[in-house]
């Protein structure tokens, strides 16, 4: 149990599974690595204190369970969440293809804002914008069957999506440390542009000073 946010968790000891406490912070790296992590809190029930399990994944917001809904195994903790993140990771999810809502109110109607606003941050190369369509979608309720399917398959894609972007950024990274290590600026002023052109001019100044 990691309950003191000041210490950063040890994610890559075989030995044990952290289990972090309601206020300890996780980075969406993580998150995207190890696909979610568990917490703990403790819900007062009368004179007693009752423990819930929550299971965080990226892009989700946290889902808690009583003690008796999760089991240890091969794997480690599991709740009904993990069950569900694994699965959807075992099965390739549906194609997508948002289209304008016609006469559509209600849930629904938002659900195809939601996807419309998806569509253009997946074009447009806005990942942070697509990280929080996809939230708002998680915590979206009342829709359609089919809708939901659609809403579904969505997010999973852009999580796949997401997963590349992020694994693609820490490859530049990496090299970008390298070629300010070598002082070699016009490898830097390259990467940088590939990383962020919007304020690599800025950071070139920074790195060949």
């Amino acid at each position: 149990m990691h309950l003191d946010g000041d210490v950063a968790p040890e994610w890559d000891e075989e030995s044990h599974e952290p289990v972090l406490g309601v206020s300890v912070p996780v980075d969406q790296d993580t998150l995207i690595r190890r696909w979610y992590v568990h917490r703990i809190r403790l819900d007062s029930q009368g004179t007693t204190r009752q423990v819930q399990i929550g299971t965080e994944a990226f892009a989700r917001p946290t889902e808690w369970f009583g003690l008796d809904e999760c089991e240890v195994t091969q794997r480690g903790l599991s709740t009904p969440a993990v069950e569900r993140i694994v699965a959807s990771r075992s099965t390739p999810p549906p194609r997508w293809s948002p289209t304008k809502a016609r006469k559509v109110v209600g849930p629904d109607a938002r659900a195809w804002a939601l996807l419309s606003r998806l569509n253009d941050a997946r074009k447009f190369k806005w990942e942070s914008t697509a990280a929080h369509v996809c939230w708002e979608i998680a915590r979206l309720d009342g829709v359609s069957q089919h809708v939901r399917e659609q809403l579904d398959a969505a997010v999973e894609e852009t999580r796949g999506w997401l997963e590349e972007k992020a694994e693609d950024r820490r490859e530049l990274f990496s090299q970008l440390d390298q070629a300010v290590s070598a002082q070699d600026t016009v490898y830097v002023r390259k990467l940088l542009t590939s990383i962020n052109p919007g304020y690599s001019a800025e950071l070139g100044d920074l790195a060949s000073g």
